[in-house]
This record gives C-alpha cells, structure tokens and sequence, in this order.
C-alpha cells in the first residue's frame, strides 16, 4: 500500500505537526490504536533516488506515531528532518511512503516541485491525499519517480542536431509550456509585451447636438462595432509569468530556442536581475514592474484580474524568504502587479547552438546565471520512448549507408580543419523519414552536403582524401553534385569514406504497398512473368548479353554500374573475390552470360532501383512492366 501526503511549508513551522487521515494511516502502519500508541515507534528508512544529496543516504531516525482526536499524526525529528535538509517550500514536495513486506519497516521518497514528475502525480492525485491500494499499480507508479531535481534555469548547448530541443519536449508539454525564439530583431517588447493595434466590439455613439449619446441595440442589432484600439498584448514571459503564479503547485516552463541569436542584454532588459534565484527558487530580489504591466497585471483578464479567489489567497500569503534569513511580505504588490518576481515554479530553459557563438556573445554576468548542460554528440542514440538503437540510413546512388558511421568519419574532419567542435553535426542534423528511418538522397545533397561546403568549409582547404573528386584530380566542390558530365560525383564522393553498404536482410527484394505490408513484387519482361526484383534483374541482364554480345566485360560493368542500380550492380568473378566487405555473399547472386562468362549481380534492389532498370530498358527494346 502506498500513502502519498502532500507538504506545505506551513506543516514544518516549529510548534505545527504533520497530521495523516486516521483510516489511511491506520491501514499503513497497521497500527491498533488501542494498543498504547503513545509507546509504539515506527523506523523511518530513508531512501534516496537518483542523485540525491549523499550527506542523507540512508539516514535512519525513530519518531513516534500517536493518536490524536481522528488523525494520527507524526511529529518530532520527522518534521524536523524535512524542513532542514530537504528545505520544503509551499507545495514543495510529495511525500511517499511504501509498506514492505515486513512488518514495520517501509521506505520513503520525495518528489520536488522541480521534477518533472511532480506534475503528473499532482494531477493524479487531484491535489489531495489519497491512498493507493492497487499494490501492482502503485509500485508501477513509485518506479517513475526520480527524486533528482532539475535546474530552475538551465541552458542545453552543444553541436547542431544533438537534440536540444527534443530532449526538453520529452519533459514539457503544451499545457505547462510557452515557447519562443531569439532572432536578432528580438526585443523587450516581443518578448515581455507592449501595446498593439488589435480589434474589438466597441459601443456605437453618435453626436446629438453637444451630447455623445451611445446607441440603443435593436433587434438583432448588438449597438457594437469593431474598432481598432491600443491594447497591452502579453508576450512570452507575461503568459508564462501569469500561468505560474495563478498555479504554485504546478511547474511552469518558459522556453527559449535560439537564445544566443538575440542580443540577451535587450532582450531581457530589467528583468536580467530576477534571474537571481534563492534558496527556495523564487527571485532573490524583486523589481518594479513599468506602469503598463502593472495594469495589465493588476486589470486584464488574461493578467490577475480574473484569477480566483483562492488563487488570489494563494499569491497574497506568499513572502520572499531571502537566504540571509530575511523575509518580506510581497504577495500583495505582486497581485497588484506592483512588483515583478519569479515564482519558484517558473523555469526558463534555452537551447543554444555551439556554432551560432559568434552571433550576439553572452556576457559572463548572464551566463553565470545559468545552469549549462550540454549535448555530445552521440553516434549510435537510443529512442527515448522505446529504449531500442536508432539506426537511421543514408540512401547514396541506390546504396544504403549508416549515418552514425558517417558521422563518425565527418565530424573529426570537421574538428581537424576548424580545430572547433562548434561545427560538427549531431544525429539529429537530418531527419530520417519516419516510416522508414532513410535520409534520403535529396536531404543528405540539399542539406547535409549544403552545410559543409558553405558553413563549415567555405574558409578552408579540404584536401584530405576524404574530398578528392579522383575523376577531376581536385578536392571536390558543391557544384560537382550538380555536373551532368559526372552523374557518378555523389556516389564517388560517399566511396571515399569506405562505408559498408548496410543491408536489409529482412526484406531484401521486397517492397512496402500502400498499407506498408513487405511484400514481393512481380513483373512482366517482354511478356514474360517474373515473381522477384532479382530474377527480373536476371532475366534483363541475359536479353541485354544476347542483344549486345560483342561487348566486352568492362564496358558491360560501366553501363550497369551508371545508372543507378546497387553499389556492385554488376561485378566480374575476380573483382567480387577480392572485394573485403562481408555484404558480399549476403547480396549478391551468380549470373552467367549466354558465351559462359561469369559475373555478379547485387540483389540488395529497392523500388527506386526498378523504376531506373525500366527506364533505362527501354532504350535496349526490353519491356519491363511491374505487375505487384
């Protein structure tokens, strides 16, 4: 059975106890409360999880559990302990005690306001106690608590598609969440708010003689019409701002893409001193808000005005408790929208690319304000969801490439010419399609290639073997991608990095139909019926030997090898057998020319791969029609 209470601030002051629901309680402890319960003590094991301060591991302390009217309360050095070394705050924590098997031994966890999942088991709980009996349930529940506190404001920075972003949207959603981004023409005003032209229902008037009368609605008539008038619009900050304190018990994320593409200093104006965060996470010191956010604050439905009663009693009773020891009663003016100060349920995150430094440098002052994490570039990442490998694909001239390996051969050359690691790519830098976990040939040229040629390389010799056009005697440049006069550029740029083609053994041959079932197609060559890709390969290649038979080897091996078939479309027998890579024996077949001579043909063959041989069919008189 687990009992969950929630801990206010007020139930640590000197003098208060810690009242539990008696019936709960009772069924917890497996306590008699006719058995002397000023006598029985209950052992208090406390459990840290997930990097948790090591000075309270596995503190133990023995406090006392007594009857009082129809609670049953716990008292002493229990309180005592939470208030001193966990620092709760108002809605703070989440206590959880879980009965093991023994008798009187159960452990104990916390969840902070500032994890994660604070929310989903406040919403769970409703914001009440409550009892879970469910033994399965509960235990699958206290499993997804890490009790390990995230940062009130912290920046994730590192190489372009390390998964900045993703990562925070993993933790975020769009209910707790306000999303902007920095741009060099960011400012105060489009970030905190201003004043807009915006339309609205205004009342109608006229002058009659020296008196504004306004008119009287009639019928269907509303007496209204739409104007453009001068209103406080709330930005960013303002909504998230308003959306924390209007709920202390639910954390608020302000998010900021990009942050170092603004000038920070601008942008954040005078709200740079709240950044200072106390020991309870609220503001160290509070500002004076500018009269127009007071009145937005203090008057406007999307400010405080429209709050509720409770919500109102909820920001008047709170008090900036300074870490010198100090307090001072500030709910009032912050309802009043007279003071600005953050709540310590409101985080502000940001994503920063390492690469985009040089734009608007952030000064010491404000980095120092912030908690920095930063993203490595990982070459073989798990799903976040399912825990498996992602092992996207890069698709070059028909062949299949893994992309972590490309990375890994990349991103050191990128650090050996700019000697940064500024402008290396994460996994994450091109999006592999989703249905089939391909990067395809236009996004790794339009992008990928893009990126290095004109961000990356544009200032430096790229001489090393990996850029060597061997067709041109030169290091490759952009525009070799594009030249008609070598179709072959791409493929023999992607050669020089000496990757394995990867190969789909599980679905060698086969294609996915229009409800992305695997299947394997079949095909009619010259009114022939064929039931595979390969053995249509096959028979088009014995109609082209009979059609062409004075061709000699080499030039047969160019031709099928240049228009867009596998990597080793056709081989000779000596070629194949002094190749090295283990693909080899997996995805090729024997094929035999009609005069004896003996090649290998690549079955590693894809949709792509097929509507190039049909195309290109058609110009030795072959028909090839696919029938599935």
């Amino acid at each position: 059975m687990i009992y969950i209470r929630e801990i206010f601030k007020q139930d640590l002051r000197d003098g208060k106890q810690i009242a539990f629901p008696k019936e709960p309680s009772t069924k917890f402890f497996d306590f008699n409360y006719q058995e002397n319960p000023e006598d029985r003590k209950i052992n208090f094991t406390f459990v840290p999880r997930n990097g948790v301060d090591e000075n309270w591991k596995g503190h133990l302390i023995e406090t006392r559990l007594y009857a009082a009217g129809s609670e049953s309360r716990i008292d002493g050095q229990l309180k005592a302990f939470l208030r001193d070394n966990l620092k709760a705050q108002i809605g703070d924590l989440l206590i959880i005690y879980r009965k093991d098997k023994d008798v009187e031994n159960f452990t104990f966890s916390h969840v902070s306001v500032k994890s994660t999942y604070y929310t989903q088991i406040h919403e769970l709980l409703d914001g009440k106690n409550h009892t879970v009996a469910e033994k399965e349930d509960k235990e699958q529940t206290e499993d997804k608590l890490p009790v390990t506190d995230q940062p009130l404001q912290q920046i994730f920075y590192g190489a372009p598609g390390t998964g900045k972003s993703f990562t925070i949207d993993n933790i975020v959603n769009d209910e707790n969440s306000v999303r902007t981004t920095f741009h060099p023409d960011s400012d105060y005003a489009s970030f905190v708010g201003a004043y807009k032209p915006t339309m609205e229902d205004v009342p109608m008037s006229a002058i009659i003689g020296k008196e504004v009368h306004e008119v009287v609605p009639q019928g269907n008539h509303t007496g209204k019409e739409k104007k453009i008038v001068y209103k406080y619009v709330p930005q960013a900050f303002l909504k998230v701002y308003v959306a924390a304190w209007s709920n202390l018990d639910k954390p608020y994320f302000l998010i900021i893409e990009e942050i170092n593409r603004g000038n920070c200093a601008q942008i954040f104006g005078d709200l740079f001193q709240l950044l200072d965060r106390n020991n309870a996470g609220s503001s160290s010191y509070a500002i004076h808000a500018d009269e127009d956010i007071s009145q937005f604050l203090s008057g406007d439905n999307k400010g405080f005005a429209s709050l509720s009663d409770d919500q109102k009693d909820a920001i008047r009773s709170f008090s900036l408790e300074k870490d010198n020891g100090k307090t001072q009663a500030v709910g009032q003016d912050i309802l009043d929208g007279k003071l600005l100060l953050l709540p310590p349920n409101l985080y502000i995150w940001a994503t920063m690319n390492t690469s985009d430094q040089s734009l608007f440098p952030i000064d010491s002052a404000f980095k120092r304000r912030w908690n920095w994490k930063y993203m490595p570039i990982e070459y073989t990442p798990n799903d976040k969801k399912t825990g498996k490998p992602i092992e996207w694909k890069v698709e070059i001239a028909g062949n299949l490439y893994s992309w972590g390996a490309f990375l890994a051969k990349i991103n050191p050359e990128i650090y050996t010419l700019t000697e940064s690691s500024d402008k290396q790519m994460g996994y994450f830098f091109a999006k592999a399609d989703p249905k089939t976990g391909i990067i395809s040939e236009d996004v790794f040229l339009n992008k990928v290639l893009f990126y290095l040629w004109t961000d990356v390389f544009k200032d430096y010799d790229v001489s090393s073997e990996y850029f060597q056009n061997k067709n041109k005697h030169r290091s490759f440049r952009f525009t070799d991608f594009f030249d008609k006069e070598q179709p072959s550029a791409l493929a023999d740029f992607i050669d020089n990095f000496k990757l394995d083609v990867v190969i789909d053994e599980e679905h060698v041959g086969e294609v996915q139909n229009e409800k992305g079932e695997w299947v394997q197609p079949t095909f009619r060559v010259d009114g022939e019926t064929v039931p595979s890709m390969i053995d249509t390969v096959l028979l088009c290649m014995k109609k082209y030997f009979e059609k062409y038979p004075d061709i000699s080897t080499d030039e047969a091996v160019n031709v099928w090898n240049s228009f867009g078939l596998p990597k080793h479309a056709l081989e000779t027998e000596q070629v194949f057998d002094e190749r090295k890579d283990m693909t080899k024996n997996r995805a090729s077949k024997v094929f035999t020319a009609p005069d004896g001579r003996k090649f290998y043909v690549s079955a590693q063959l894809r949709k792509q791969h097929m509507d190039k041989l049909i195309a290109k069919a058609k110009e030795w008189g072959i028909d090839i029609t696919r029938l599935s």
